[in-house]
């Protein structure tokens, strides 16, 4: 299968040294590992402190970067971002299925986040559109289905 392994997020790289980026690699090789055909779409070029993205805007950069990337897709596996939607968009343009892999609730720990209607409203519609959420633990799956994922979808 041809999986679209997609990061949002700025401060996430795959040559990174962090446990998110680590992670990150950790995925791609697994799935390879498994026989798949991975393409990587990381937007962990620039560096903005605290690692996420850093305003909505930057949704922008994630769909082009996923886009580019992006041929004959047949799974998008997309690590969470803050403000970030390229991945359903993407599977949605593509006719694929999509995967969100939860690792936190960003926008909650980040109460301070400038926009956080946005924030809310991005993070609701990802939730209500995915195919799957993969949640990093009980209480994170829980959390997707209070904030829009289908208990059905919703896995830990």
């Amino acid at each position: 299968m041809k999986v679209l392994l997609l990061s949002g997020d700025p401060g996430i790289s795959l040559v990174g040294g962090s446990g998110a980026s680590v992670h990150l690699a950790a995925n791609a090789k697994g799935l390879r590992g498994l026989g798949h055909q991975v393409e990587t779409a990381v937007l962990g070029t620039s560096r903005r402190p605290g690692g996420i993205l850093g305003a909505p805007w930057e949704w922008w950069n994630a769909r082009r970067l996923a886009k580019a990337a992006a041929t004959d897709v047949e799974l998008v596996y997309e690590r969470y971002s803050l403000f970030s939607d390229a991945g359903v968009w993407l599977a949605g343009r593509r006719g694929c299925a999509h995967v969100l892999e939860l690792n936190a609730p960003l926008r909650q720990e980040r109460s301070r986040v400038q926009w956080p209607k946005w924030a809310a409203r991005v993070e609701r519609a990802v939730l209500e559109r995915t195919d799957r959420v993969v949640a990093v633990s009980p209480w994170l799956a829980e959390y997707a289905v209070a904030q829009g994922a289908s208990p059905d979808r919703v896995r830990h």
